[in-house]
């Protein structure tokens, strides 16, 4: 599935501390999926992506940014299977 998040952030990028940088992946009712670190990698219908912390509620991806809801409901709630990458 092809996902299409904004290209550029309509926020400011604050600097969030160390250690506290989790990404949520949430489907579209806010239902908690997993958390995964800043740059670590998801996992989209076998095709791996590194995801970039922005602030508790958005991420990035490539060049693209997501809300959490967004990306829940443009790639989750479509159907894509999404899953956190294991580690190595």
């Amino acid at each position: 599935m092809e996902m299409r998040g904004n290209d550029h952030p309509p926020f400011a990028l604050p600097e969030a501390a160390k250690g506290s940088r989790k990404i949520r992946i949430i489907d579209g009712h806010y239902n908690l999926q997993f958390t995964v670190d800043d740059r670590g990698w998801i996992v989209v219908d076998g095709k791996p992506y590194q995801v970039h912390y922005i602030d508790e509620t958005h991420f990035r991806i490539n060049r693209q940014y997501f809300h959490i809801c967004q990306f829940g409901e443009t790639v989750i709630d479509r159907g894509s299977i999404v899953e956190k990458m294991a580690e190595a």
